[in-house]
């Protein structure tokens, strides 16, 4: 591999120079200056490198390096490119350049793939500036209906839908998917946990992830002291 420890330094830094605040850390977050700011700039550094790279509707990035073999079938990489409030420099960012990097080495070294190669840069995962999470890998799948972006609002009040019009993007409409053809996808990232330190190991490889499922809970009911009032005038949480 001839990519050096400076040159991923350097894309480090660089992808990091968007967004930084005044802590030292990040503050990226979806539909802002900032964010697009790094998504326009990845896609320069891609077509740089001579790949195709283009958004989709909601402003995933996609990246893509024409393989040989004359088939549609790609290899396909990324994560996100939004980060938390004060955020670190690989949380997401590693899954992009390092693709990207891993990508370059591979034809600086060895010449045009067979499979084509893609990265895909996702808008979306944090959930730092609205309500609302994974938008980016949620619309490459198809399960985001217009109506969930309804009330969505971050806390300035604008709307979630203001806020990526003002960037150019929409709403998915389109048949199509970063995902279409692709074959295999990696994800690197970081741990945040503390397995691979405690067991001295340097990296990990997941074969399986735990599910979420979320729920929001409203009671209705009425505080009162449960030993001194009746039964009759208590409004209990049902």
């Amino acid at each position: 591999m001839s990519t050096s420890v400076q040159e991923v330094e350097s894309v480090r830094d660089w992808l990091a120079s968007f967004g930084t605040d005044e802590t030292g850390g990040m503050t990226r977050l979806l539909f802002t200056p900032e964010w697009l700011d790094a998504q326009l700039a990845l896609k320069q550094k891609f077509e740089d490198m001579g790949m195709v790279a283009e958004f989709d509707e909601v402003g995933n990035l996609v990246g893509t390096y024409p393989g040989t073999d004359g088939t549609d079938d790609v290899i396909a990489c990324g994560s996100h490119v939004d980060t938390v409030v004060h955020g670190g420099k690989l949380d997401g960012a590693l899954g992009i350049f390092g693709g990207y990097l891993a990508i370059k080495d591979l034809v600086e070294t060895h010449g045009a793939p067979k499979k084509s190669l893609r990265v895909i840069s996702m808008a979306e995962e944090e959930g730092s500036r609205f309500p609302f999470v994974f938008w980016g890998s949620k619309n490459m799948v198809g399960t985001v209906p217009e109506s969930a972006l309804e009330g969505v609002a971050d806390n300035d009040g604008v709307t979630f839908t203001e806020a990526m019009k003002n960037c150019g993007f929409g709403v998915r409409t389109a048949h199509t998917s970063p995902l279409d053809n692709v074959k295999a996808f990696l994800e690197l990232h970081i741990e945040q946990g503390n397995t691979l330190e405690m067991e001295g190991k340097k990296v990990g490889v997941v074969t399986a992830i735990t599910g979420q499922r979320r729920y929001n809970i409203r009671l209705h009911g009425e505080a009162n002291h449960a030993g001194t009032t009746r039964m009759c005038y208590r409004h209990d949480v049902i």
